[in-house]
């Protein structure tokens, strides 16, 4: 089974933070994880994800780039 995790950014603490464990617990089942961040911010949690074997994605730019709304 292929999962995309869709994340708001790698930002240090949040949402991101625990991002590694839960998706071990998918991979661990067999799942093929692949996280996709709407930005960078700080990047903080990027290299526990990277260090855990995980491929991590994250959009160019900010997140509302082009609609003409602040991000």
């Amino acid at each position: 089974m292929k999962i995309a995790y869709a994340i708001d950014s790698v930002l240090g603490g949040g949402a991101a933070g625990p991002v590694a464990a839960v998706t071990r617990v998918l991979r661990d089942t067999g799942a093929d994880v692949e996280v996709f961040a709407l930005e960078r911010r700080d990047g903080r949690s990027l290299p526990s994800m990277l260090a855990d074997g995980l491929r991590v994605h994250v959009r160019e730019g900010g997140k509302f780039e082009g609609d003409g709304k602040q991000g």
